[in-house]
């Protein structure tokens, strides 16, 4: 498949005033570049694209010679899709597959997701073929120096282009939240696990992506991002529900009237 051009030729770390910081300034932080990773990926009527999404996954993941382990969180999917999770996770030890028994939503699914996590680093993305598991590789690169690494759309592949709908959500971001980073509707994401101590997944649907960066970034985490292969299935977008500009806007409200970060932790003595 064509890969996309980046819109920048480098990604540089973003603090969470928005301000850019270079790579020799940046805070040390502990290394994790080769630690286990937990992917999670919440799945819905996807069994057309499972089994050869998730392989070309696992072949990514095995090319890393490191521990790894993919949650599949299947929303009470109708199209059998659960039964084909089951089987490639009985055929594939680092494959898990969770369920829930009543449609909850996207963003419901990252917080089972994330919950069952074990791993050091926390991967979050799809499994339709919406995106490439080889951009993993530029991902990892990067997170030694910050604590979060964002994907971003490029629309320069022209197979990608925002809506109306995608602007308007971008700079609402940015007004109420602070957050520049290009593009908040991205669900491809390598974090530090330890960070979700502090942010709770509140968002049941698909405002809970924009909900973990906004979060990350008012508590301070060290951000960058970088361009990610796209290609889209719009019956794969439609699969989420509560996306609309009118919920997106409730789920605003919600974070920004009673946002939880979790019990707080004190220093050590």
């Amino acid at each position: 498949m064509e890969q996309p051009q980046p819109e920048q030729s480098a990604s540089i770390p973003i603090l969470a005033s928005g301000t850019t910081q270079a790579d020799e300034t940046s805070p040390e932080l502990p290394p994790i570049q080769t630690e286990p990773i937990s992917a999670v990926f919440p799945i819905f009527n996807d069994r057309a694209s499972l089994q050869s999404s998730l392989e070309n996954w696992i072949s990514v993941l095995n090319n890393f010679n490191r521990d790894y382990e993919i949650i599949l969180v299947d929303d009470a999917s109708t199209d059998g899709t659960y039964d084909l999770a089951q089987g490639l996770a009985e055929k594939n030890p680092g494959v898990r597959l969770l369920r829930h028994d009543a449609r909850t939503g996207f963003g419901a699914c990252l917080r089972t997701g994330v919950t069952a996590a074990q791993y050091p680093l926390l991967f979050i993305s799809t499994c339709d073929g919406r995106y490439e598991p080889a951009d993993l590789t530029r991902f990892l690169r990067w997170i030694d120096k910050v604590q979060l690494v964002a994907g971003y759309r490029s629309v320069a592949s022209k197979k990608y282009k925002r809506n109306w709908s995608e602007r308007t959500f971008r700079w609402i971001n940015r007004i109420i939240f602070g957050l520049r980073l290009k593009d908040p509707e991205c669900w491809f994401l390598l974090a530090r696990r330890s960070i979700f101590e502090r942010i709770p997944i509140q968002s049941a649907g698909p405002f809970a992506f924009a909900e973990i960066l906004a979060k990350a970034n008012f508590l301070g985490c060290l951000m960058s991002e970088t361009c990610v292969s796209y290609h889209p299935i719009p019956e794969a977008d439609a699969k989420w529900p509560n996306s609309t500009l009118g919920e997106k806007l409730a789920g605003f409200r919600q974070i920004f009237s009673h946002p939880d970060f979790g019990p707080a932790k004190l220093p050590d003595k």
